[in-house]
C-alpha cells in the first residue's frame, strides 16, 4: 500500500473530559484573555458575536414584522412629555413601557434605551438605590428621547412569565433545541425597542445610547455587542469576572463557553462606553481587574479615551450618583459637551402609577399570545426560515452556522495536537487533541491518492479488525474513536450548566 500522510485541517474531533466545571460564580479574574493585535481581536470578536446570536436563537435573525406601536396617555410634564407605549416585537408578543420626550428641541434629538434590572417593581422601582422613572425623566429633561420598557414577566408584561421557555430546568427541552429561550426573547425585545425609537421622526439615528443596571446591564452589553446602531453604552453594576448573572434571562446555552461578560462587554470597542461599578457587589474589583482588560481592547483601536470606569462606595444600585455619572458621559459623546463630569439631576418628580402603567384602565390586546402559543409560533418561524432557504448554498450556510454555533469548535493550533505514526512507513497515524483544546475542527486527507479511496470509520471501541480488513483491500482508513466520557455530575447548586460548558453530545 502507498504511504499515506494525513494533513491537519474539517472533521470535528472531541477531546478529553473537562476536569473543572465552569459556572456563573467562578472567579475568572486570572483567565481574562489579551490580544496582541487589533486583527486578532477582530477575528475573536466576529466569533463571539456569532456565538451570542446562535445562543440567543437569533441566527439567522427573525423577520422584523410590523411593530404596530400604540402610543397614548400623553401627559405634559413641563419640559418633557410622558406617554404609554406597547408594540409587537413578534406577532402576538407585546413590549410595554414608557416614552419620555423632550419639548422645545431644535432639530433631531439623541435617544436612550433604558432596560431595567430585577427589582421588585421592575421599571416602576423608585427608591434611593434605583429609580427607572427618574432616570428616563432626567434624560428627557436633558434633551434625549428615552424609552424604558418591561422585562418579560414584569409590571405590564404579564402574559409571559420570567421563566419563559423552561425557566430553571436543565437539559434538552424541545424549545431549547429550537433556540427558543428567555435571553433571546429579551435581546430581541431590545432590538425591537431600538427599532421603535429609531422610527420616531424626531430621533437622530446617529446618536442612540443604551444604559441599564444589573439584569438591565446584561441587556445593555448584549445589545451593544450585536447591534451596530448603538453609539454609546453604560452597563451599570454588572460587568464582572466574579459573577456572570444569576437569572434565567441572563443564561442561554453556549453563551459563555470559553468567555465571560468582560470579553462580551469589550465587543463594544471602540465606541464610547462607561462602566459603573460599586464596592458592595460583584463589581468591586472592576477598576483594577475588569476595566484594564477592556481598556486593553480599546487600546488596540487607539481609543483608550473612549472607555471609562466610575465606582461608588455603595451596594448594588443605579442610584442618583451613578445616574449622574452616566448623564455626563453621554452628554460628552452624544451632545458635544466638552467634559465628561457628572450632570446633576434637578427637578425630578416621578409620575404616579396611573400615568406609568400601560394597561391601567385599558384592555390588553386581543391577539396577545400566552407562553405556549409564543413558543409554538417561534418554533414555526424557525422552521419557516429553513424552508425559505432556496439554494444549496443558503442551506449550507444556515446549517454550517448553526452547527458551528452548537459545537463551538475551532481550528487547532499546533500546540493543541499530538500527531504520530506507528511505524516507519507511516501507515497508521494517531491524531490526539491535547487537554488545552475543548473542541476543534480538523481536516484529514491523504497526501498521496490511495489505491481504492479513503474510508472514514467511526468506532465506539478500539477494535481495529474492520480497519485492518479495509487496509488489506487497498483503502486508506481514517478511524475516529467516539468520545466516551460521560456527562459530568453537576452539583445541585450549580445552575445553567450548558451556558458555561459543552455537553457530552456536542463534544462527541
Amino acid at each position: 500500500m502507498k504511504r499515506v500522510i494525513f494533513a491537519l485541517l474539517l472533521l470535528s474531533v472531541s477531546t478529553f473530559a473537562q476536569t473543572t466545571l465552569r459556572h456563573l460564580d467562578v472567579d475568572y479574574s486570572n483567565q481574562l484573555p489579551s490580544y496582541p493585535t487589533k486583527e486578532a481581536w477582530l477575528a475573536r470578536a466576529a466569533q463571539l458575536r456569532q456565538q451570542i446570536l446562535v445562543s440567543a436563537g437569533l441566527s439567522p435573525m427573525p423577520a422584523k414584522t410590523p411593530l404596530n406601536a400604540q402610543l397614548f396617555g400623553k401627559v405634559d410634564k413641563g419640559d418633557y412629555t410622558l406617554e404609554k407605549v406597547y408594540f409587537e416585537s413578534l406577532p402576538g408578543h407585546f413590549v410595554s413601557g414608557n416614552l419620555y420626550r423632550p419639548k422645545n428641541v431644535n432639530g433631531k434629538a439623541p435617544a436612550v434605551l433604558c432596560p431595567h434590572g430585577h427589582w421588585t417593581y421592575g421599571r416602576l422601582e423608585n427608591q434611593p438605590l434605583n429609580s427607572g422613572s427618574a432616570r428616563a425623566a432626567s434624560f428627557a429633561k436633558q434633551g434625549y428621547v428615552a424609552f424604558i420598557w418591561d422585562m418579560v414577566g414584569y409590571v405590564d408584561s404579564t402574559a409571559i412569565p420570567h421563566t419563559f421557555a423552561s425557566g430553571h430546568r436543565e437539559g434538552f427541552t424541545r424549545e431549547t433545541l429550537w433556540g427558543v429561550n428567555l435571553l433571546g426573547l429579551q435581546l430581541w425585545n431590545s432590538i425591537r425597542a431600538a427599532d421603535f425609537l429609531l422610527s420616531l421622526p424626531e430621533v437622530d439615528a446617529t446618536r442612540l445610547a443604551v444604559t441599564g443596571e444589573s439584569g438591565g446591564g446584561t441587556q445593555t452589553f448584549l445589545l451593544a455587542a450585536i447591534d451596530e446602531r448603538i453609539h454609546a453604552a453604560a452597563p451599570v453594576n454588572m460587568v464582572s469576572a466574579l459573577m456572570q448573572g444569576g437569572s434565567v434571562c441572563e443564561n442561554a446555552p453556549n453563551l459563555r463557553i470559553d468567555t465571560t461578560n468582560v470579553e462580551i462587554a469589550a465587543l463594544f470597542a471602540p465606541r464610547p462606553m462607561v462602566l459603573i461599578a460599586a464596592t458592595g457587589d460583584w463589581t468591586k474589583n472592576v477598576p483594577k481587574v475588569e476595566f484594564p482588560a477592556i481598556r486593553a481592547i480599546y487600546k488596540l483601536f487607539d481609543a483608550e479615551n473612549q472607555v471609562q470606569v466610575v465606582q461608588f462606595d455603595a451596594p448594588h444600585n443605579y442610584h442618583q450618583a451613578s445616574r449622574e455619572a452616566v448623564y455626563g458621559w453621554f452628554a460628552h459623546w452624544l451632545q458635544g459637551r466638552k467634559e465628561t463630569e457628572p450632570i446633576k439631576e434637578r427637578g425630578i418628580s416621578v409620575a404616579p402609577l396611573g400615568e406609568l402603567m400601560v394597561f391601567h384602565a385599558r384592555p390588553r390586546p386581543a391577539n396577545e399570545s400566552n407562553e405556549t402559543q409564543l413558543i409554538e409560533s417561534m418554533i414555526a418561524a424557525a422552521k419557516g426560515q429553513l424552508r425559505n432557504a432556496t439554494t444549496a448554498e443558503q442551506i449550507k450556510q444556515q446549517f454550517a452556522t448553526a452547527l458551528k454555533g452548537a459545537l463551538l469548535a475551532t481550528y487547532p493550533t499546533a500546540q493543541q495536537f499530538i500527531a504520530r505514526t506507528d511505524d516507519a512507513a507511516g501507515r497508521n497515524w494517531e491524531l490526539k487533541a491535547s487537554a488545552q483544546a475543548e473542541s476543534l475542527f480538523v481536516q484529514v486527507r491523504p497526501a498521496v491518492q490511495p489505491q481504492r479511496g479513503v474510508t472514514l470509520l467511526v468506532s465506539p471501541t478500539d477494535d481495529d479488525s474492520l480497519a485492518q480488513l479495509l487496509r488489506e483491500q487497498g483503502q486508506a482508513v481514517i478511524r475516529i474513536t467516539r468520545f466516551t466520557a460521560p456527562q459530568p455530575d453537576v452539583p445541585a447548586n450549580i445552575k445553567f450548566f450548558t451556558t458555561y460548558n459543552r455537553t457530552t453530545a456536542a463534544r462527541r
